[in-house]
C-alpha cells in the first residue's frame, strides 16, 4: 500500500510516552520495527522519519500502525483526563501522529483534537469553579460547575456532588440581596443560574418568592410616589392630571386603599366642578360646548352623574336651523364654509349655523323680499337666535316677520343702526314656519343675518 508522503515534517518536543508495548510482528524489516520501537519510546520525531522514508508498507503492517496509532489517541486522552498529563502533552501527541499525514487516521485525529478542546474548557471551568467557591461567588461558582462535561470524569463527579450545597448557598445570598431591597441583583442571580442548569424546584421557588416580593415593594414605592405628585397636582390646581396619575396606578397595581380613597375623594370633586359648569353652559344654551367638555371629563372619570348629564344635553340639545330643510325660499342663504359676514356695528360672523335673507328693488319694480319656510309639523316649543344686520346694506328700514302657520309671531325692526338683537319665539304648535323681510323703498338692499336660529323640542 503507499501511503501519503507530502507532508514536511516539523520538529515536535514531545514529553509524554505512548504505550506501545509487546508489539509482535512477523515478516517485517528493520525500517517498520523501528518505526513502532520509536512510537513506543516515544521517539515521534524518529517514527516520522522512519515512516517518510519507506515507500510502501503491506496491508497488514498498515492497519495494525492505524489500530496502535489510535488506541495511543485514547490512552492519552485517558491520562489527560485523569490528569496524568498536560493539556500541552496531549496537543503534542496529536501534532506528531497528525503529521505522520496517514489518511484512514485523519477522522480519528479531528475527533481527538475536538475532545481534546472540549476536555480542557471543562477543566478550565472546574479551575474557574473551585478558585469562585473559596472565594465565597457561590453563583458564579455554581455557573462554571455546570459547564463542566460528563466526559471529565472526576471533575463532573465533584460537580454533581456540589451542585445541591451551591443552589443552597445562591439562594442564600439571592434572599440577602431581597433583604436589603436590592431585588433586582438577587433575581439576576437566580434567573442566571436557572438558565444555566435548566428547571430546579429550589431556584424556581425561590425566584417566585422574590419575585412577589419585589412586586410589593415595587408597588409601595409607585404607590408613595403617586400619592405624593397626585396631591402635588391638586394644589396646583390641576384636578384631571392628579385623577389621571391615580387612575394610572389603579390600572397598573390594582385596588389599593389609600389611593382608593384618595381617587374618590378628587374625582367627586371632578364631577362636581364639571356638572357646575355644565350648567352653566344649558342656561346660556351652548349645548354643543357643553357636550365637548362632558365627553372630555367622562374619559377622566367614569361616573353615572356624566351619563345622566349626557342623556340630559341630548334631550335639551336644540336642533339648528341648519339641520332643518326649508320647504321654499327666495333670497335666502345658507354662508358658506370659509365666509366671513360683518354687520354694522363691527361684529364678524363665520360660518356654520349662519343665514342670510334679503330684500331688493330697483326702480318702479315691486320689491323682492326674501323669505324661507319650514315645515316643522308641531314638534318644537321654542326658536331663538341672534338678528344683526349685514354692513352691506343700504341706509333704509326693513322688517324680519316671523309667521306660524301663516300668523305674524314676532316683528322685527331693522335698520343699520340695529344692534345685534337675540330672539325668543314661541312655536309650539306651528306646523309652518315663516321666516319673511320686508322693505319698500326704491333702489336699495337690505340683508338680514340670522346667527345661531335653533329650535327646543
Amino acid at each position: 500500500m503507499s501511503k501519503n508522503k507530502s507532508i514536511n515534517v516539523k520538529s515536535i518536543a514531545v514529553t509524554s510516552s505512548i504505550l506501545l508495548t509487546g508489539l509482535g510482528m512477523s515478516g517485517c524489516g528493520t525500517s517498520i520495527n523501528s518505526i513502532y520501537d520509536s512510537i513506543g519510546n516515544g521517539n515521534y520525531e524518529e517514527a516520522i522519519k522512519s515512516f517518510n522514508e519507506w515507500n510502501s508498507i503491506s496491508d497488514e503492517d498498515y492497519n495494525k500502525l492505524i489500530e496502535k496509532l489510535n488506541e495511543s489517541i485514547n490512552v492519552m486522552t485517558e491520562k489527560y483526563i485523569n490528569n496524568e498529563i498536560d493539556y500541552k502533552s496531549m496537543v503534542e501527541t496529536l501534532d506528531t501522529i497528525s503529521n505522520m499525514n496517514i489518511s484512514k487516521m485523519r477522522e480519528s485525529i479531528i475527533i481527538a483534537y475536538a475532545e481534546t478542546e472540549s476536555l480542557k474548557r471543562s477543566k478550565d471551568n472546574y479551575s474557574k469553579a473551585v478558585e469562585a467557591y473559596n472565594n465565597g461567588e457561590y453563583a458564579d461558582s455554581l455557573l462554571y460547575y455546570s459547564r463542566i462535561i460528563e466526559r471529565d470524569v472526576n471533575n463532573y463527579k465533584e460537580a454533581s456532588e456540589k451542585k445541591e450545597e451551591l443552589i443552597d448557598k445562591v439562594i442564600e445570598q439571592a434572599y440577602g440581596y431581597a433583604q436589603s431591597s436590592d431585588y433586582a441583583k438577587g433575581l439576576e442571580i437566580l434567573y442566571n443560574i436557572h438558565n444555566a442548569i435548566g428547571v430546579n424546584e429550589k431556584i424556581d421557588n425561590a425566584v417566585t418568592s422574590i419575585e412577589t416580593e419585589y412586586n410589593l415593594y415595587l408597588k409601595e414605592q409607585a404607590k408613595q410616589e403617586t400619592l405624593e405628585t397626585a396631591k402635588s397636582d391638586f394644589d396646583r390646581g390641576e384636578l384631571e392630571q392628579a385623577i389621571k396619575k391615580l387612575s394610572d396606578f389603579r390600572t397598573e397595581y390594582g385596588d389599593d386603599a389609600d389611593v382608593d380613597k384618595l381617587y374618590n375623594e378628587y374625582s367627586g370633586k371632578y364631577v362636581t366642578m364639571i356638572i357646575e359648569k355644565i350648567n352653566v353652559l344649558r342656561e346660556e344654551r351652548r349645548y354643543e360646548e357643553a357636550i365637548s367638555v362632558l365627553s372630555d371629563a367622562n374619559l377622566i372619570v367614569d361616573s353615572t352623574d356624566f351619563t345622566e348629564m349626557m342623556a340630559t344635553l341630548e334631550k335639551e340639545k336644540p336642533v339648528y336651523i341648519t339641520e332643518v330643510k326649508f320647504q321654499n325660499s327666495k333670497r335666502y342663504e345658507k354662508i358658506a364654509d370659509g365666509k366671513i359676514v360683518t354687520d354694522t356695528i363691527g361684529n364678524n360672523y363665520t360660518h356654520g349655523n349662519l343665514y342670510e335673507i334679503s330684500s331688493s328693488k330697483s326702480g318702479w319694480n315691486d320689491p323682492e323680499n326674501g323669505y324661507a319656510e319650514y315645515y316643522l309639523g308641531y314638534k318644537y316649543s321654542t326658536l331663538y337666535g341672534t338678528v344683526a344686520v349685514d354692513d352691506v346694506s343700504s341706509n333704509i328700514k326693513c322688517q324680519l316677520i316671523i309667521e306660524g302657520d301663516g300668523t305674524v309671531l314676532k316683528t322685527i325692526d331693522l335698520s343699520r343702526l340695529t344692534v345685534p338683537t337675540e330672539i325668543n319665539v314661541d312655536v309650539s304648535g306651528v306646523s309652518i314656519l315663516k321666516l319673511r323681510t320686508k322693505m319698500e323703498s326704491v333702489n336699495a338692499e337690505f340683508y338680514v343675518i340670522l346667527s345661531g336660529f335653533s329650535f327646543l323640542k
